[in-house]
C-alpha cells in the first residue's frame, strides 16, 4: 500500500509505501522510493494508465469497440438509443397536434403533448438502469424497452381519428 503512485524522472514513484512481502517477513516502511525498489514493476506510461482505467462512460465509441470490458457493449446500445429519443418523443407528441384535440385551447394540447413525452423519458430511465446494470440481458432488455416504446407509439398513431 502507498498514498501517492507519482512518475518522475521517467520511472513510478510511490510515496509512504507499506511494504509485506509474505507473512514471515517483517513490514518494510519506506518514506519515498522507486516503484523498482520495493520489487514491483509497471510498465505502463502515465498516459496509458490513464486510457486504461478511464471509466467506460468517457470513452469515445470507437474506443468502447475496442476495448474489452463488461459495460462496452451496454454503454455502445444507450448511445444507440438515446439518438432515437427525439423521434419517439415526436411519435407519442405529435397526435395531439395532428388530431386537434382541444383545437380550442391550444394550452391543452401543449400539456397533453407534454405528458405524452413523458412516457419515452421513462422507457430511456428504465433502459438506461437495465444497460447500465452490468446485466447478461443487455440486447434482450434494450429490444423489449425500445420495441415496447415504438409500439405504443404506433399504436397511438394507428388508433388516432382525424
Amino acid at each position: 500500500m502507498a498514498d501517492t503512485l507519482t512518475w518522475r524522472d521517467n520511472e513510478w514513484w510511490v510515496v509512504n509505501p507499506v511494504v509485506i512481502r509474505d507473512y514471515h517477513s517483517p513490514v518494510s516502511l519506506h518514506r519515498e522510493c522507486p516503484l523498482a525498489e520495493i520489487g514491483m514493476t509497471l510498465s505502463l506510461s502515465p498516459r496509458a494508465l490513464s486510457e486504461r482505467v478511464r471509466l467506460d462512460r468517457f470513452r469515445t465509441s470507437d474506443e468502447l469497440f475496442a476495448v474489452k470490458s463488461e459495460n462496452a457493449l451496454g454503454y455502445l446500445l444507450l448511445r444507440l438509443s438515446f439518438g432515437l429519443l427525439p423521434i419517439l418523443c415526436l411519435i407519442f407528441a405529435l397526435p395531439s397536434f395532428v388530431r386537434l384535440e382541444g383545437r380550442n385551447n391550444l394550452g391543452l394540447a401543449v400539456g397533453r403533448s407534454l405528458l405524452w413525452i413523458l412516457v419515452p423519458l421513462l422507457g430511456y430511465w428504465l433502459l438506461s438502469r437495465i444497460l447500465i446494470s452490468n446485466s447478461t440481458y443487455l440486447l434482450s432488455g434494450a429490444t423489449v424497452v425500445l420495441g415496447g416504446l415504438l409500439g405504443v407509439g404506433l399504436w397511438r398513431w394507428w388508433t388516432m381519428r382525424v
